[in-house]
Parts: structure tokens; sequence; C-alpha cells
């Protein structure tokens, strides 16, 4: 399976209060792009481990990527026992670009 994660600017954002957890309200709007990265997600057999890679070698692919971190969550949540191999395909570039208007 081959899944699109599509880039978004956002033109507005407002941080509305500091929540208990340390995590921000946010009220924002976004609109999406036609740029995108992809995802090519493979189910192998269970006797492997989860593989994530990806053709941009500056992302790391540790368990604290994204989506390691997706698939853990998704693994406890659920409780299946499948394992998968993920190709990340970047198109996206990596560092946020932030404009301000003067």
């Amino acid at each position: 399976m081959i899944v699109k994660a599509p880039a978004k600017i956002n033109v507005y954002l407002d941080v509305i209060n500091k929540r208990d957890d340390g995590y921000h309200d946010l009220e924002s709007v976004m609109l999406p792009l036609e740029l995108h990265d992809s995802l090519e997600i493979i189910q192998i057999p269970a006797n492997n481990d989860d593989l994530i890679t990806c053709d941009d070698f500056s992302l790391s692919v540790s368990e604290y990527n994204l989506a390691a971190r997706a698939l853990k969550a998704m693994r406890d949540k659920y409780n299946f026992k499948a394992k998968f191999r993920i190709k990340i395909h970047k198109s996206i570039p990596m560092s946020a670009w932030t404009w301000r208007w003067i």
C-alpha cells in the first residue's frame, strides 16, 4: 500500500492556552498543497522486526521517528502482532518555512 502524506501551509495560528499536560490548545487554519511525501507500507513475516527506511538520510529512523511512534501507538491500541516495512520517500523539505508579514 502506498499512502500520500500531503504538505500544508499554516495561514493562521493562535495559542489559546497551556493545558495541564504541558501541551497547548491551538486554533489554526491550514491549506493543503499538492506537494507530498509517500509512504510504502508492506506487511512482512511476523518473525522479523519492523523496518523503517527513508531516502532522505537526514531523517532519523530510530524509535523516535513519527512513523515508528505511530506504528507503536496503533499496535498498543489494537493489539496486533503484524510486522511492517515502511519506506518513506521525502519530497517535502525537512525544515519548516516561516514567513513573517511586516
